[in-house]
């Protein structure tokens, strides 16, 4: 099953996101929540499938788990416009091992530097 680790998103968000892609997508969708987890592995988090606590952060990510190519990319193209817009993260080899608060600080950087060059 198609899985999301969300993060900086409160649970009526992210409730909402998934059932809205959930309709996108035609399928069921977990959605895990990384909040206070930042010391767990990305794998861990997956595995553990940790409690729905979801606190509101004004960075948001979703991280993309057993999701096909083509529903990454609609998910991306077609996001609700009534939710907040997060960066957008798929698993590799390396980031599944990397504790989430890790993950968070590469993504902002690589945030940052996208932000940098589009202002140019």
């Amino acid at each position: 099953m198609p899985t999301m680790i969300l993060y900086g998103y409160e649970e009526s968000e992210a409730q909402t996101l998934t059932q809205q892609l959930e309709i996108l997508l035609d399928t069921e969708i977990a959605a895990l929540s990384a909040s206070g987890m930042e010391n767990a592995t990305v794998n861990e988090i997956i595995l553990k499938r940790p409690d729905k606590v979801f606190l509101s952060h004004p960075f948001k990510v979703l991280v993309f788990v057993d999701f096909e190519e083509e529903d990454i990319e609609k998910t991306v193209y077609n996001f609700p416009k009534d939710v907040t817009r997060p960066i957008f993260c798929g698993l590799t080899p390396d980031n599944i091992q990397w504790p989430f608060g890790y993950l968070l600080e590469h993504l902002l950087e690589e945030y940052r530097q996208w932000q940098k060059k589009k202002s140019n």
